[in-house]
């Protein structure tokens, strides 16, 4: 035993560490025992840091609240894969005549005209959740342009997702394929598409296709993935709908009847105008020299 240690002093050590002691008192000798393992596990406290041991469902929760970034890549792609494949609105597989709306999106012709012109026996909720695919960005023909793909055939007869037949669209210019992961653009107004370096390559901003100019602003990438893309068709039909155009560049209703009441009323003061003549349309004035002039519908002497 160590100088200055005496038996009881060392048993109060002892016990402090979880161990069980029994003095002798006819001897100087000490007994310890093994400890409990269940009585040393109480004293064992945690969470005094601050901070907690997370259950499993709460480590699912989170698992699900911030996907890794494969995860963001493979959603990506599946729903580049979906918009580029099928059409929004039926649900149906992509097929010429395609369309698409200023922000991007691809649709089948024949889904805007049967949105565009209900039936009688229409569903309701169907048209609801059309509107909501849409977000307001289609009124009328005018707001969507019909893109043309030049397409090459797939003679494996490979299939899509959807279970359409595989078609491949190219560029051509660059003949790189136009799909999934491409960075592919139409032009408006004729709706050509190609990929987007292939477009940046004409310098004179004429449609390679069929020879028609365009501006800058008016490439329309395809199904668009980058935010300065989307804010930039935002910014785009913005400025379009102040000057009274639409997507496709062409005049909304708006504009039209504006100039209609315009026009009408403006052909309305003409036509007072010329109805009255200050009072001397129509009317034949006899000169002294026995010669007579008269106001014509534009307001001036004839002879």
């Amino acid at each position: 035993m160590p100088y200055g240690l005496t038996p009881i002093n060392l048993a109060a050590r002892v016990r402090s560490m979880g161990f069980k002691v029994r003095l002798n008192s006819h001897s100087s000798s000490t007994s310890i025992s093994r400890p409990n393992h269940r009585t040393l596990l109480p004293s064992v406290k945690m969470g005094n840091d601050g901070g907690s041991i997370p259950k499993r469902s709460e480590l699912v929760k989170d698992a699900a609240k911030n996907p890794s970034t494969t995860e963001i890549k493979e959603s990506l792609q599946e729903k580049q894969e979906f918009y580029w494949t099928t059409d929004p609105l039926s649900n149906k597989p992509l097929h010429p005549p395609i369309v698409s709306d200023y922000n991007g999106k691809l649709y089948n012709k024949q889904s805007i005209l049967e949105y565009l012109l209900p039936s009688e026996e229409e569903d309701k909720s169907k048209k609801a959740e059309q509107e909501k695919v849409l977000y307001g960005a289609v009124k009328s023909l005018k707001d969507v342009v019909e893109v043309h793909f030049h397409s090459e055939g797939d003679d494996t007869k490979e299939r899509n997702s959807n279970g359409a037949v595989k078609t491949r669209w190219i560029c051509p210019i660059t003949n790189k394929t136009l799909g999934p992961g491409s960075k592919a653009v139409y032009l408006v107004p004729c709706g050509h598409a190609f990929t987007s370096e292939g477009v940046k390559e004409v310098k004179d901003r004429q449609c390679v296709t069929c020879g028609q100019t365009y501006a800058e602003n008016d490439v329309i990438p395809i199904v668009p993935t980058k935010e300065e893309d989307i804010a930039r068709m935002q910014l785009r039909i913005k400025s379009l709908r102040e000057r009274g155009l639409t997507h496709s560049l062409k005049e909304s209703k708006k504009r039209k009847d504006k100039k209609r009441k315009h026009g009408d009323e403006h052909a309305e003061k003409d036509k007072k105008r010329r109805r009255e003549g200050n009072g001397l349309l129509g009317e034949e004035i006899h000169l002294s020299n026995h010669k007579k002039v008269c106001f014509n519908p534009a307001g001036v002497l004839s002879l």
